[in-house]
């Protein structure tokens, strides 16, 4: 059974950051992105970004906030 990021909830959003080290925002990219909540396919995506990729997407979250 594959375990779900709970996006509606604050604490379970904010435990996942802490297990990704990412922000909300690039939580919620992730999941839109990968199109799943399924905890081992948003990690993973997280942990596989190229730096650049990460510089760019925090670019486009400071200009879309």
């Amino acid at each position: 059974m594959d375990e779900h990021i709970d996006m509606d909830s604050p604490l379970c959003r904010a435990y996942w950051c802490g297990n990704f080290s990412c922000s909300d925002a690039e939580l919620a990219q992730a999941v839109s992105i990968m199109d799943t909540t399924v905890v081992g396919l948003v990690g993973l995506y997280l942990a596989t970004r190229s730096p650049e990729l990460r510089n760019v997407d925090q670019h486009e979250l400071a200009e879309n906030a």
